[in-house]
């Protein structure tokens, strides 16, 4: 049942177009490393998780950032010397 449910959550995010998103959805990662909080069961498992979500939202930045690059590049009509 829960992992059901957080396989839909992660197809429902997927179908979204990351590099349009003006308000950021959870990704992926984020879904996943919010699941696992519940399942770790020692010290070192919390602390690798807290590890994974710091690498994600690094992650998540970097991707965001190459959208608005993306965005820039592709949005203007090809120039070739400014």
């Amino acid at each position: 049942p829960e992992s059901q449910a957080l396989f839909e959550k992660m197809s429902e995010n997927s179908e979204k177009n990351p590099d349009t998103r003006q308000e950021r959805a959870k990704s992926n990662r984020e879904i996943l490393s919010e699941a696992l909080e519940s399942a770790t069961q020692n010290e070192i498992e919390a602390k690798r998780l807290a590890e994974y979500k710091s690498k994600v939202e690094q992650a998540d930045e970097l991707q965001a950032h190459l959208s608005e690059l993306r965005d820039r590049i592709f949005s203007k009509a090809p120039v070739l010397f400014q």
